[in-house]
């Protein structure tokens, strides 16, 4: 099964990638969209004209990328077209040392060659392809029942993957932007195709929610975010909308990670206040393999956005800066108080 894949990547006795003997219908998230089409064919044969709310979430193209046949002869064909990521050499020298510290024995990717790189980015590719195959089917519902013209659609993640960018796969408790851009879709009666290029946040999407139903906000249950939807449709930013993105992480899977980030178009600052910081110019350095944080040249800049970052901090009453005297070393598993690898 899926779950007993992943048991085993992590534990290091699975590879990467590879071929699953299950049919593609009982492989998500072909099961969870089929439960998605079908509440979508009974809610417009015995609703019709009223509302709905329906979330359909997928696993995949999370790793392991164990493939049915089609996509496995996917694969295959993809990985003549692999272009390797101009940072899989990276080795983080000058960076905080659990960005190359195998947590598990699936993060080690010292045996991975080129070659072999090429296969997992392939499979991840054909992962991604299976999955956007899936989604259609509820799209096409959508269109089938006459409930397009009705309907919004959102499609997003919760990260992104590295696919050998400085030599990782998967995430981890980083900001590089392989993890922290993640795709954003929304699709809304009467709005024309438009990519927007301002800057937003997973936070925003239960702030469209809310406005889509009409739900208002109180003082005892106040929220945070955006409407995103006078977004959607055009290439037009708002002249007052902020070109700043802020991240938070706390643990990777039971073990304490520290990090508070935050990043304009040029520059990006990385707090990691278990190690050393980061401090990346995205404009001369987009592949983010040079940390100059601390360097005299950019010093009243990486001060003014790490001033920004703490007033943010404050501002969502995050105590990060207040019990830095108590804080566990980076690794330190939460429930144990022990030092990971």
């Amino acid at each position: 099964s899926y779950a007993n894949q992943t048991k085993n990547l992590i534990k290091g006795r699975a590879p990467f990638w590879g071929d699953s003997p299950q049919k593609k219908e009982n492989i998500q998230p072909f099961p969870a969209i089929n439960k998605g089409v079908k509440f979508l064919e009974t809610w417009a044969r015995n609703h019709q004209n009223k509302p709905f709310f329906l979330t359909v979430s997928s696993a995949p193209p999370h790793f392991p990328h164990h493939l049915p046949e089609e996509y496995v002869k996917l694969a295959q064909e993809l990985r003549t077209r692999v272009e390797l990521p101009p940072n899989l050499s990276d080795d983080c020298e000058g960076r905080p040392y659990f960005h190359s510290t195998p947590w598990w024995g699936c993060m080690d990717t010292s045996p991975l060659d080129e070659e072999e790189w090429k296969t997992v980015i392939a499979y991840s590719h054909a992962h991604i392809t299976m999955v956007d195959e899936a989604i259609g089917r509820i799209l096409d519902a959508l269109y089938r029942l006459n409930l397009a013209d009705t309907t919004t659609v959102v499609f997003t993640s919760d990260h992104g993957d590295m696919e050998g960018a400085h030599n990782r796969f998967d995430k981890g408790a980083y900001f590089y932007e392989e993890v922290w851009r993640i795709p954003l879709i929304i699709r809304a009666h009467n709005t024309p195709p438009a990519t927007q290029d301002a800057y937003v946040s997973l936070l925003d999407i239960g702030e469209t929610l809310f406005s889509l139903i009409r739900a208002a906000s109180s003082a005892d249950q106040p929220r945070e975010g955006r409407n995103l939807l006078p977004l959607v449709g055009t290439q037009i930013r708002p002249s007052d909308w902020p070109q700043i993105a802020h991240g938070t992480y706390y643990r990777y899977n039971g073990y304490s990670f520290e990090v508070r980030a935050i990043r304009n178009k040029r520059y990006k600052y990385v707090w990691n206040p278990q190690d050393i910081d980061e401090f990346y110019d995205l404009q001369t350095d987009p592949h983010e393999m040079k940390n100059l944080s601390g360097h005299p040249h950019i010093s009243t800049t990486e001060n003014d956005l790490r001033d920004q970052l703490m007033t943010w901090l404050h501002s969502i009453g995050d105590d990060l800066p207040n019990r830095l005297d108590t804080l566990l070393p980076a690794g330190t598993i939460i429930a144990t108080g022990k030092q990971g690898p």
